[in-house]
């Protein structure tokens, strides 16, 4: 209910034209302080709203450790959430999780619990190469990986790769900066050295004086070795982060699949969905996907962006 005649014409244009609330939605983003805030006539009845409110559904991350480098902890890998729509000018919008996790102090109590991934672990056949593709937040079940592989060596199971140990690891990581977003390369530099990673391959999109790229440039470049690893080696090849990257990853190794093999696009297709089949193919895809207008998709992402680094 509204008294305000300015209200009621607007909400009811809201309510009647798709395309003007979709637009009004994707330009604002609005939580719903922010409706009422920007509709104050309107008297919502409080308990009617409290039943309509839905539960928060639980949020999933990839769990970042190897039970036999830490028995004991659960190591998650979380980027802060904050932006602003509006092209950058509305109010500042935060991740429920995220920003819950940047509030909490030592000894606070996460109700949490490990649901399975049965088909996103390491090969039972520790010879054959695997191949982790994982920009941003997507490098963190990588990293239980090479932990994993680090403490089999040190524990006597494997022997280190080069002689008759593990097959190839390569890992393709992605991120904006070199100096502020490269998480993990104070770990994955010195198991490089030491050879329990074969290559780090490192896309960065936003590094002063260099053109971007992206994981699947890489990948694409790396296009012998890939094929080699995949199909001739039969190893296996992973890929975690946000549904959009994860299908341009899927995308270039069917092209490489397609070039080096020589095979028609139906045939590269088929041979990825074998791999699917046979679980050599592995997939941790998360992210939330907005519907937001083309000429203000960019702005919305540099405003992120720009809220993620300060």
């Amino acid at each position: 209910q509204t008294s305000d005649a300015k209200d009621k014409l607007a909400l009811e244009k809201l309510a009647t034209d798709s395309a003007s609330y979709e637009n009004w939605k994707s330009w604002n983003l609005p939580n719903l302080v922010e409706v009422l805030k920007e509709f104050p006539s309107v008297k919502v009845n409080p308990t009617l709203l409290l039943a309509q409110l839905p539960l928060l559904q639980q949020r999933f991350y990839s769990i970042s450790s190897s039970t036999l480098a830490h028995p004991d902890e659960v190591h998650i890998t979380v980027i802060v959430v904050e932006y602003r729509a509006q092209g950058g000018k509305g109010p500042i919008h935060k991740g429920v999780c995220s920003a819950w996790f940047e509030n909490l102090k030592e000894g606070d109590i996460i109700p949490c619990f490990v649901r399975a991934a049965p088909n996103f672990h390491l090969p039972e056949n520790t010879s054959l190469p695997i191949v982790m593709v994982g920009p941003g937040t997507g490098i963190a079940p990588f990293r239980s990986f090479w932990q994993q592989r680090k403490v089999e060596v040190e524990m006597g199971h494997l022997n280190k790769q080069g002689t008759f140990g593990f097959g190839e690891i390569d890992l393709y990581f992605g991120c904006r900066n070199s100096k502020m977003d490269d998480i993990y390369r104070h770990e994955t530099m010195p198991l490089l050295d030491d050879g329990f990673l074969s290559h780090v391959y490192t896309a960065l999109s936003r590094e002063p004086g260099q053109s971007k790229e992206y994981v699947q440039t890489i990948l694409s470049k790396n296009s012998k070795d890939v094929y080699r690893q995949i199909v001739v080696e039969r190893g296996h090849f992973y890929v975690c982060g946000d549904v959009t990257m994860a299908s341009e990853v899927s995308n270039a190794l069917r092209h490489i699949i397609k070039t080096e093999g020589k095979m028609t696009s139906d045939e590269a297709q088929q041979f990825i969905l074998t791999m699917r089949e046979n679980n050599r193919f592995h997939e941790d895809i998360f992210g939330a996907s907005f519907k937001v207008q083309s000429d203000r998709k960019l702005q919305l992402q540099e405003s992120f962006e720009s809220s993620a680094n300060s």
